[in-house]
């Protein structure tokens, strides 16, 4: 939406997110988070995150989410259900 956004340095974001697409914080400590904060305000900041953000959205777009959810539904629509799951 161009907004910066403020993320937990925890897994499972830190796996998926690259280092200066999002503003970094300790989710136990509001100091970090005051600050991560404050970094999504300061228009240089914020420009330098939403710069690095395009490869993020595409790989996260709602198209993106949908195939993948679809691949999913029709993996589970082909697989036959155990014999008991039939009593």
């Amino acid at each position: 939406s161009g907004t910066p956004a403020v993320v937990s340095r925890i897994a499972p974001f830190t796996e998926h997110l690259p280092e200066g697409a999002v503003a970094w914080c300790d989710p136990r400590e509001p100091d970090s988070i005051a600050a991560a904060l404050q970094r999504t305000l300061d228009p240089a900041a914020a420009a330098a995150m939403l710069a690095a953000a395009p490869p993020l959205l595409a790989r996260f777009s709602w198209a993106a989410s949908a195939r993948r959810h679809l691949e999913v539904y029709e993996d589970l629509c082909h697989r036959r259900l155990p014999e008991h799951a039939h009593a």
